[in-house]
C-alpha cells in the first residue's frame, strides 16, 4: 500500500508539470550574441623537466553564433568564442633549468582561447515570464598561453586541441523576436600540448567557470 502512494503521488506530480511544459512556438534563423565573466581554474603544467601550477585572475568571454531553432524547443548553432584571463602566480617546483625553481609568486603573461563550436541547446517552454535553457556543444579551440617569472620567460606557445562545453540559463522574450539571456557555462579543452623556453614539450590544462549575459535575434 505505502509503494501504490508513492506511485500514485508521483504520477499527480508529473501530471501537475506537465501543462506547464509546452511546444516552443519561435522558430527560425537567429543571431546570438553574449558576453561575461570568465573564471580559469588552476593549471597543472607538467612534462620533460617541467612542473609548475598557474593561477589566473578573473577574465572575460565573448561569444556570437549563428543558429536555427525548430518548433520541438531544440536549437542547433556554430559558434565563434574568445576568452582570456591574465596570469595571477606560478608555483614553480621545477623550470627546466632557467633558474626559478622552487620560487612562488605574482607572475605576467595570460591565456587566450579561440573557439570554434557546433552547440546544440534545448529551451523549454513553462508558464513563467522566463525560458529556461540547458545544452552544450564540441569543437576546436586555440590555447595560447604566455607566462614570466622574474622577467625570465618559461612559455610563450599555443595548440589547436578538441573542446568542450555545457550551460543552462534563462532568456526573457522583449519582443516577438529579440530576447535578453543569462546564464552559467562550462567551458574546457583537452590538454594543449605547450613547449617551455628551453625546448622541453609540456601539458597544459585549459578550463574556466563563465557568467554570462546576451542576446538573441530571430531573422
Amino acid at each position: 500500500m505505502t509503494r501504490f502512494r508513492i506511485l500514485a503521488c508521483t504520477a499527480l506530480i508529473g501530471a501537475a508539470f506537465m501543462p506547464a511544459i509546452a511546444v516552443a512556438q519561435q522558430t527560425g534563423f537567429y543571431f546570438a550574441g553574449s558576453g561575461g565573466a570568465a573564471f580559469t581554474m588552476d593549471a597543472d603544467n607538467e612534462g620533460g623537466s617541467i612542473s609548475i601550477e598557474s593561477a589566473f585572475d578573473s577574465g572575460f568571454s565573448v561569444t556570437g553564433a549563428v543558429g536555427y531553432a525548430f518548433a520541438s524547443g531544440i536549437r542547433v548553432e556554430a559558434e565563434i568564442g574568445h576568452r582570456g584571463a591574465d596570469v595571477d602566480t606560478l608555483t614553480i617546483t621545477n623550470d627546466g633549468g632557467l633558474g626559478l625553481t622552487g620560487l612562488s609568486g605574482e607572475a605576467e603573461g595570460d591565456v587566450r582561447v579561440i573557439s570554434a563550436m557546433a552547440n546544440a541547446w534545448y529551451d523549454f517552454a513553462v508558464d513563467f515570464p522566463v525560458t529556461p535553457y540547458v545544452g552544450g556543444g564540441i569543437g576546436f579551440a586555440n590555447v595560447d598561453a604566455e607566462a614570466s617569472f622574474a622577467g625570465v620567460t618559461i612559455v610563450d606557445d599555443d595548440d589547436t586541441v578538441f573542446a568542450y562545453q555545457a550551460g543552462a540559463g534563462a532568456a526573457y522574450p522583449l519582443t516577438e523576436t529579440l530576447s535578453v539571456f543569462a546564464g552559467y557555462r562550462f567551458f574546457g579543452t583537452v590538454d594543449p600540448r605547450l613547449t617551455a623556453a628551453d625546448g622541453t614539450d609540456f601539458d597544459s590544462e585549459y578550463r574556466t567557470h563563465i557568467i554570462e549575459g546576451g542576446f538573441r535575434l530571430l531573422f
